[in-house]
């Protein structure tokens, strides 16, 4: 009976030094062995050796499942990317009133035009808007009270607008709140991915895959289709702008229900005039700042319905695949062993003990058939 235990118990020993050698095999070595030039069998270990098609293959992954176009699209159709963006704006909005202030200070740098200029179309507009209320201005349209000059030449100045808006953008990319907010959403994502996704995040840094992605958003925010796309959005809200209705605008800018205009004398229109030019934008900015963000958000929705015309540039741009696969193949070796063990640590001591197991069985089914035999 002693040899029969003692069989038993080496059986089980067998099985789990097995299993664990097996495991143990899968990282270790990490390095190839060479004994007087031979290469000794099994070095490096499976994953080091095959790290380089890991990497592909789960960059193949995430790029096909997980951070692919249609979970994209489902991330910006959330009321909350819309909510999140909208407050990256308005805070982007502030800084910039912060270092202008004036509302002449901001027409002269949109239309171009000198402080004397931007006086006199000011004032031409405020005494035509006050002609158009005393006729009859609820019936009349924005575009029929700008005169065609002002019209076009505003019109003109959309290109430099977008331009500028263009810049501002490729600005932002580099700021760390950005970052962060792509950060934060890709590992997000990742998370939402089920178990081959919380794998994911294991592999895959948030930041350094955040700063690959920067790149190539600048190059996108950079490029002409970009441009062209800002210019058209521009456009096309000028053009609507200009077929509303004129009082409702002006209802809407003031917040009142009915306009109180002084009276039309060139004394009035000159003082009005400078204390508008002079109007401290970041003072209104905070008055009216819940206005300012429901335009911001009705421009927020019209970008996200277009999503789906500029998406796909943007998501072949990115090429996440080789992105990721550069990520995992660089992975240090001792930090990519210690997080798969980490996520499957109960697994593979689950294994080890099944080794021990089926090897003591083993052990015990020959000590019966010698038993027997005898």
């Amino acid at each position: 009976m002693v040899m029969a235990a003692i069989t038993i118990i080496v059986g089980a020993v067998i099985g789990f030094v097995t299993n664990l050698l097996a495991i143990v095999m899968l990282f270790r070595p990490w390095r190839e062995w060479r004994i007087l030039g031979v290469k000794v069998p099994f070095t490096p270990g499976l994953i080091p050796k095959r790290q380089a098609e890991i990497a592909k293959k789960l960059g193949e992954v995430v790029e096909t499942h997980l951070l692919t176009e249609e979970a994209v699209q489902t991330v910006l159709s959330r009321p909350e990317w819309v909510a999140e963006i909208r407050s990256q704006v308005m805070q982007l909005l502030e800084r910039v009133l912060s270092e202008e202030r004036t509302l002449g200070n901001v027409l002269r740098k949109i239309s171009g035009w000198t402080s004397e200029q931007v006086a006199f179309q000011v004032e031409r507009l405020l005494s035509q808007a006050f002609q158009s209320v005393i006729l009859g201005l609820e019936s009349k349209q924005l575009r029929d009270v700008l005169s065609p000059g002002l019209q076009q030449g505003i019109a003109d100045r959309i290109g430099v607008l977008a331009l500028e808006i263009q810049k501002k953008t490729a600005a932002w990319l580099d700021s760390t709140d950005i970052k962060d907010f792509i950060s934060q959403t890709i590992q997000q994502m990742l998370l939402n991915g089920g178990m081959l996704g919380k794998m994911a995040v294991m592999f895959v840094n948030e930041e350094k895959l955040t700063e690959e992605m920067i790149p190539h958003l600048k190059k996108w925010a950079d490029s002409l289709e970009t441009l062209i796309f800002i210019e058209s959005i521009l456009y096309r809200e000028w053009d609507e702008l200009l077929h509303q209705n004129a009082v409702e605008l002006l209802q809407k800018f003031t917040g009142r229900n009915e306009l109180d205009v002084p009276a039309q004398t060139e004394a009035v229109w000159d003082r009005l005039t400078e204390r508008m030019l002079a109007a401290d934008l970041l003072i209104l900015f905070e008055k009216h700042k819940d206005i300012l963000e429901n335009i911001v958000n009705t421009l927020l929705v019209r970008v996200q319905q277009s999503s789906v015309s500029w998406l796909t540039y943007v998501m072949r741009s990115l090429q996440i695949n080789q992105i990721v696969e550069r990520q995992i193949a660089s992975f240090p070796l001792p930090k990519l062993e210690f997080l798969v063990v980490s996520i499957v640590k109960k697994e593979l001591q689950m294994i080890t003990w099944l080794g021990a197991l089926l090897g003591g069985l083993i052990a015990l089914v020959q000590v019966l058939s010698v038993m027997r035999i005898e």
